[in-house]
């Protein structure tokens, strides 16, 4: 899928130009210190967007939601949540 000036925007969610250096490595940052796995989770899904039907997709996110749920880091933010401290991710 094109986005503005040719880029391919399936392959990426945010593009930075190089003279934004450091707010790439912020944004990395970020997005490393997050629940990966749920993040790779969905961009299967951005992927598979145009080339499946919604009832797959609703199901695929459906069955994705159950899996994720079951991962360490979802029973770990529950915990923080209710202890009301920050997310400590680990991508397990």
């Amino acid at each position: 899928m094109k986005g503005v000036g040719g880029f391919d925007v399936s392959r990426c969610v945010h593009i930075l130009p190089a003279c934004h250096g450091e707010s790439g490595r912020k944004v990395g940052g970020v997005l490393a210190g997050g629940p990966t796995r749920s993040f790779g989770s969905v961009k299967k899904l951005f992927n598979d967007a145009y080339s499946e039907t919604l009832e797959t997709q609703m199901e695929r996110e459906a069955q994705g939601i159950v899996d994720m749920s079951k991962k360490h880091d979802a029973m770990e933010e529950i915990k923080d949540f209710m202890e009301r401290r920050c997310p400590g991710f680990t991508g397990m």
